[in-house]
């Protein structure tokens, strides 16, 4: 901290410039800063001057340096005053607050002298550590008033699980607040894109759903389509045993060799033994019965298709036993 001695022995800051015994006038304080921000308006960063915004401001320029050290500082505060318009009135749910939150700061954001002077002042304080430090103070600190009292309520509400510990609770704050400024401010000054109700609800939704809640693609879910798809390869499996069955029947009635040399009284154990004697199955040894299982009654279909095989095999029969017995 600089200090010089006033003639009456007391010190003064000549960086805040506190004057001992003589309190700062609100009024001017404010003249000053809505000055600054008229300034900042019509002549942009590098043409604004202190000795301009005193002249505005209808103050000695030796009013303005016992404030401020100079324009940056100045400046910051300028903004700062301006985003202390932001408020959260309860909206009845976490994702509302947010939401309408979000839509005054882009709305803020919109107004020409801030949106100037936060560009102007970001931009400086990349090459001035002090400043950085004066913008974390006055403007960052000062609006996580915000996130704190909206997750007072989301967890009295029920919304949100309360932290562990403070340090916790700072932690996610910091958080909190860096996604939501953070989207805003690149939505609005480098996107140069309207925060409109839109766009406001759906970063809500990420902000409280996370990715999933706002990439979901309209119809089914997850579990839906995959049984859907579990439900299509049924329909297929049951098709191909429609199929099967069809080649079933077709082989009773068009290659069924075998059966031509069987009496109406043969069994299948029967057709086992001639399996026995030579004729048998594909894929099982000859002269071995192949294993018999139970299988389960055919669809429908399948009965009525091999009812007819099997009608027309009887036909075929008969009409060969005449030429058998005569010969």
């Amino acid at each position: 901290m600089v200090a010089d001695m006033r003639s009456d022995g007391r010190s003064r800051d000549s960086r805040s410039g506190a004057r001992g015994g003589r309190p700062r006038s609100a009024e001017a304080d404010s003249a000053i800063l809505e000055a600054t921000r008229e300034a900042l308006g019509e002549l942009g960063w590098s043409k604004l001057t202190m000795g301009d915004v005193a002249a505005r401001a209808g103050v000695a320029k030796t009013t303005l340096y016992r404030r401020w050290a100079g324009k940056s500082e100045l400046v910051v505060d300028a903004v700062a005053v301006l985003f202390d318009e932001l408020e959260l009135p309860d909206r009845g749910s976490l994702s509302a607050d947010v939401t309408g939150v979000v839509l005054q700061f882009g709305a803020l954001l919109d107004r020409p002298e801030a949106k100037t002077s936060l560009m102007a002042v970001v931009a400086e304080s990349t090459r001035d550590r002090a400043l950085r430090g004066r913008i974390r103070d006055s403007i960052v600190a000062r609006q996580k008033r915000l996130v704190v009292l909206g997750r007072e309520r989301a967890q009295q509400r029920g919304e949100l699980p309360r932290e562990r510990d403070a340090a916790s609770a700072a932690r996610t704050a910091d958080l909190i607040f860096d996604v939501i400024a953070g989207a805003v401010v690149h939505r609005s000054l480098v996107s140069a894109e309207p925060v409109d109700e839109e766009w406001a609800r759906t970063l809500a939704a990420l902000l409280l759903g996370g990715l999933v809640a706002v990439s979901a693609p309209p119809g089914p879910a997850a579990g839906d389509a995959a049984d859907a798809a579990d439900g299509d390869a049924a329909d297929s499996a049951a098709a191909g045993d429609l199929t099967d069955g069809d080649a079933a029947a077709g082989d009773l009635t068009d290659g069924d060799t075998a059966a031509e040399d069987l009496t109406d009284g043969d069994t299948a154990d029967g057709a086992g033994a001639g399996a026995a004697d030579g004729v048998s199955a594909p894929g099982v040894p000859a002269g071995t019965r192949p294993p018999r299982s139970p299988a389960p009654p055919p669809p429908a279909a399948h009965r009525s298709r091999a009812a007819d095989a099997t009608g027309c095999r009887a036909a075929a029969r008969a009409t060969r036993r005449p030429d058998s017995s005569t010969g």
